[in-house]
């Protein structure tokens, strides 16, 4: 996640989706929400993030008319920030966020020792990341690009644009349900990419065989893995039936429901 990003139309789809499994546009108990953004630091090399244009558009305002409203006005001053979402009431009360930045910034690359300095800074940040959202029902991970390529080592400049399998799992537990954002390219289509991430949460990840993908197809096509609590499974299948059957249908294919 790059701060330049908050409020596009991707955040929109992010935090409606959010919203609907803790349960604050759905009846039934709410469940609470950690947040482990693996925050960069803004890129300048390109236009991307300024896509807000969709809050000039009504027709979105029907999927949920308290987070359409509520981040047109966070977004008023053109400032951009996940501090703003972490400050407003718009996601659950009682939401852990960790937002420290994963970054190797002036930390050199070259050699062994360089390469384990950068590992074990980021071992460290990871165990941040747990600990700050270990007793939360659903956690979310919001890494800048998805999951990892094979092209990328974790120790590189761009690794940490990445969430690596060994660290989704460590926050995988039956009881609580794991939401992992995932940016799609163009290197095939859209389900294609899906059906290869599936049959990887299927051999990697604890419980991986009930994944359900949420692909949000507006600007970037993006996908939201949700792995849900054996707690609370029906919950939450319930509640995305619903997002399904709703406003937000025209913007959202899931599968495997």
């Amino acid at each position: 996640m790059q701060n330049r990003y908050f409020g596009d139309v991707g955040d929109f789809g992010k935090y409606g989706l959010l919203r609907k499994l803790c349960g604050l546009t759905s009846a039934g108990p709410q469940l609470s929400l950690g947040i482990v953004w693996y925050l960069v630091p803004d890129e300048g090399h390109n236009d991307d993030g300024k896509h807000i244009s969709y809050l000039q558009r009504p027709a979105y305002r029907p999927c949920d008319p308290c987070l359409f409203d509520g981040l047109k006005l966070l977004l008023n001053d053109g400032q951009r920030s996940v501090l703003k979402i972490q400050r407003s009431d718009l996601l659950p009360r009682k939401t852990t966020f960790f937002d420290t930045f994963l970054s190797y910034d002036g930390m050199p690359i070259s050699g062994f020792e360089n390469k384990e300095a950068r590992l074990i800074s980021r071992r460290k940040w990871l165990l941040g990341a747990h600990d700050a959202t270990d007793n939360r029902d659903i956690i979310f991970l919001d890494p800048d690009n998805g999951f990892q390529v094979k092209s990328v080592k974790r120790h590189a400049d761009k690794g940490v644009k990445y969430v690596f399998w060994d660290e989704a799992k460590q926050f995988s537990d039956e009881n609580k349900t794991l939401v992992i954002y995932h940016h799609l390219n163009r290197t095939m289509k859209s389900r294609d990419q899906i059906i290869v991430k599936l049959d990887e949460f299927r051999s990697k990840l604890p419980r991986g065989d009930t994944v359900i993908p949420l692909l949000f197809k507006r600007g970037s096509h993006r996908v939201f893995f949700i792995v849900p609590s054996s707690t609370h499974c029906s919950l939450i299948s319930h509640r995305l039936r619903e997002m399904r059957a709703s406003d937000w249908a025209p913007h959202i294919e899931l599968f495997s429901l």
